[in-house]
């Protein structure tokens, strides 16, 4: 809301006497806004409307008093009629915007703030509301122009390029993202958060290497920054550092405890590595934290299951689907026990799944698909491979001639 900073108007010419009297009543209160004696420039501003009630900056300045007092819904009559005597006056609309904005009219809002910037393209303030407006509803487009507009009046503004970028990211486009970014970088060099946030959006869009040179500068500014750790830790493993990856979950995990994914990705590439004891801990850990997360239930079943306990194994397969019943890779996963424990009936029904997997496309071969039923004379049964030639070579013989 602006602080009530409009200049004092222009003494009229030749004014009649009771003209002359408002203007010196504005001025009083002027003077009084502006030092921050609001009751008593609330009661100036009242004379000169009671002398002048169609004074365009009285009914504005009144407005704006009332909407710093807590008084929006009373302030908002005030700030309209002004808009409607002086229509031309782009700092009106931006007033009686942020009024309907704190009185909870976004729609309203808008409209009064997008005419303010009509009225005055360089209005940066009116951008900025109206930006912060149409980020809050999810209407990323139209937030991303004003910002880009915003950033052109704003070009030494590392603000402007911050929200650009992180709008951009939020609508997935990340290499547009990193180019603001990069350019606030450059004008706030020594800010941890946005060297962090630039990172985000270069890995998003693929350049881990860059991703990774960013995540380090933003811990050299700021050591203490456990996302940046967990994050540099993922481009790391990425790129086969796995040793210096562990060290910074680790590092992460020291700053908060309560890192549950961080968690899940340490133990994830530990097991990678080999350390299986050590990933169990850190997914038990996970799990004891969320115990209704059935991707870190499933990643502590394969651990046991490197380690042979094949039991435990089954349970969090088990529990990773009572959590969630179509999470398919605990449901292959159990299939795969079941079928090793030789309980082929429920194993190969589990099996199925695996035509949920990406990896695992469903052929199509424009017929029908055998559901077991006994065929009937002269029906032919088309038998493909879905193994590799080994497996296919030792698993022909079962069919029945």
């Amino acid at each position: 809301m602006s602080n009530a900073t409009a200049p004092a108007p222009a003494s009229p010419p030749p004014p009649a006497p009771s003209q002359t009297l408002s203007e010196k009543q504005m001025h009083k209160a002027l003077a009084h806004h502006q030092s921050g004696r609001l009751k008593e420039a609330e009661e100036y501003y009242k004379q000169v409307l009671r002398l002048q009630p169609n004074h365009p900056d009285a009914n504005n300045l009144l407005g704006v008093l009332l909407f710093q007092t807590n008084r929006s819904q009373d302030g908002l009559k005030f700030l309209d009629k002004a808009t409607k005597l002086k229509p031309q006056e782009a700092m009106f609309y931006y007033n009686y915007g942020i009024a309907l904005r704190s009185a909870g009219d976004q729609v309203k809002a808008i409209e009064a703030l997008t005419r303010a910037i009509q009225l005055n393209p360089d209005h940066a303030d009116a951008l900025s509301q109206l930006i912060d407006i149409h980020q809050k509803r999810h209407e990323w487009e139209r937030a991303i122009s004003l910002l880009k507009q915003l950033a052109n009046l704003r070009s030494l503004d590392t603000d402007s390029f911050k929200r650009l970028g992180e709008a951009l990211h939020q609508t997935k486009n990340y290499a547009e993202a990193a180019t603001y970014l990069s350019k606030a970088a450059g004008l706030a060099p020594e800010d941890a958060a946005i060297h962090h946030q630039l990172g985000l959006s270069l890995q998003a869009a693929g350049d881990n290497k860059g991703a990774a040179v960013a995540y380090k500068r933003s811990l050299e500014l700021n050591p203490d920054l456990a996302p940046a750790h967990n994050n540099l830790a993922i481009v790391l493993a990425e790129q086969g550092h796995n040793e210096e990856a562990v060290k910074h979950y680790e590092q992460a995990l020291e700053m908060n405890s309560k890192l549950f994914q961080t968690k899940c990705n340490l133990g994830g590439l530990l097991r990678k590595m080999g350390r299986l004891e050590e990933s169990i801990e850190w997914l038990r850990s996970a799990v004891e934290q969320k115990s209704d997360c059935a991707e870190a239930l499933c990643n502590l079943g394969n651990t046991y299951g490197d380690l042979g306990e094949s039991q435990s194994a089954m349970e969090c397969y088990r529990k990773a689907i009572l959590c969630q019943a179509d999470y398919t890779q605990a449901r292959l996963n159990r299939a795969i026990g079941l079928l090793r424990r030789e309980e082929f009936s429920e194993g190969w029904m589990e099996y199925e799944w695996r035509w949920k997997l990406k990896e695992c496309p469903r052929r199509n071969f424009g017929k029908p698909r055998w559901d077991g039923r006994e065929l009937k004379e002269n029906e032919v049964l088309l038998v493909h491979a879905e193994q590799g030639l080994g497996d296919t070579l030792q698993m022909v013989r079962y069919i029945k001639q």
